[in-house]
């Protein structure tokens, strides 16, 4: 038996009306496909004042297409439109016929496993990195909360036999160096007997590996298929557009994630457009890996060959050897690298000002300078 675990996949954006091409044997070829389904499946009003990523349950059926076996449901971005999100995104998976694990309407749901076999089963935790993650509680739907007290008693109530795949919804978006935090709970997870594999995401990008023998922990796998997409102020995904805007109405492209003041189509940078695709077979317990690249205008992926192949996996041999590196070095690093991803905020924020002022004048820039809202790095509005 060969499972396939890809990262962040939206069925929304640009995918509703090109759909979605994967161009990858190793994908066709599973017996199961698993994926992180990095948006709610519903109409509901989209969450104020938080980043919103979502698709129509309508795009359920391109999960379907590309044959998806179960998809995790462990991210931040799955509670976008509220509990009612949640609950539609469960019913869209049931009527296509999709599995799904990580969350659901109540904590003892969030944490159930989704069984492959009698040996192996998958389970699925996100970290509150932005304090904007649902947290699934006794009659409150919501995601698996990453705390390594419930992973390591999950992992105990599964037979002894048994071997579990974790994903981990964690880390910080856009680094390559995650959190010290994060790498240790990965080694423990690797000495763990019941762990067959963990598969990180979050990030948006791909990061290296923390080994133990043959047994492997992605720290990040990447954006499997994330379309390009229409956002409106300040976080909001948006349909129908420029239309909806009017015919008059110009729009901006960026290629960051951050707010935004007029009609923007958000397209992805080329480190955000490559990903992993993990093969783990059950029997032999071997796990590769094969790079995939998004195209830069459609939500069409394929693996990736020649050098670039070679130089993505180089790029990961050479993190993962840095994750080796002892804390008093390490800590360092990553310190360095959110700094350096942080200076890069200089671009959002001249982004923002061209916005602005061509709705607002001057003084509209001038007031949201005063009132500290362009340098906040926090996605929520801080009005």
């Amino acid at each position: 038996m060969r499972i396939v675990i890809a990262g962040d996949l939206v069925p929304g954006g640009d995918a509703l009306k090109e759909g979605i091409k994967i161009d990858s044997e190793t994908w066709l070829k599973a017996d199961f496909r698993i994926a992180n389904l990095e948006s709610p499946l519903s109409s509901n009003v989209p969450r104020a004042g938080k980043p919103t990523v979502y698709a129509p349950p309508e795009a359920a059926r391109l999960l379907r297409q590309l044959k998806v076996s179960c998809v995790s449901l462990s991210n931040n971005h799955i509670g976008d439109l509220d509990d009612c999100g949640v609950a539609d995104t469960i019913n869209a998976l049931r009527r296509v016929q999709i599995g799904w694990f990580g969350a659901g309407l109540s904590l003892t749901e969030a944490r159930k496993p989704y069984w492959f076999n009698n040996d192996l089963c998958v389970l699925a935790y996100t970290k509150d990195y932005m304090k904007e993650v649902e947290y699934a509680g006794r009659f409150r739907s919501g995601v698996a909360p990453l705390r390594k007290d419930l992973i390591f008693e999950d992992l105990g109530s599964i037979p002894e036999h048994s071997q579990a795949i974790v994903l981990l919804h964690w880390g910080r978006e856009q680094v390559l160096f995650p959190p010290i935090q994060d790498v240790n709970l990965a080694r423990e997870l690797m000495a763990h007997p019941k762990v067959a594999l963990v598969a990180g995401s979050h990030a948006h990008r791909v990061q290296g590996i923390v080994g133990r023998g043959k047994r492997r922990a992605y720290m990040c796998i990447g954006n499997f298929v994330f379309p390009n997409f229409f956002q409106m102020p300040l976080f909001q995904m948006v349909y129908s557009a420029p239309e909806a805007a009017g015919p008059s109405e110009r729009f901006d492209v960026t290629r960051y994630y951050h707010r935004v003041y007029g009609l923007t189509y958000k397209k992805w940078k080329t480190a955000n457009r490559i990903s992993l695709l993990i093969e783990y077979n059950a029997e032999t317990k071997r796990v590769r890996h094969i790079p995939l690249i998004q195209d830069d205008n459609h939500p069409r992926v394929k693996e990736m060959t020649g050098l670039r192949r070679r130089m993505c996996n180089a790029r990961i041999a050479m993190m993962s050897t840095l994750y080796k590196l002892p804390a008093t070095i390490y800590v360092p690093l990553e310190k360095a690298n959110l700094f350096f991803w942080r200076v890069r905020w200089v671009k959002y924020f001249w982004f923002m000002i061209r916005q602005i002022s061509r709705k607002e004048g001057v003084r509209g820039v001038a007031k949201r300078i005063s009132s500290g809202e362009l340098f906040s790095l926090d996605y929520r509005n801080p009005n």
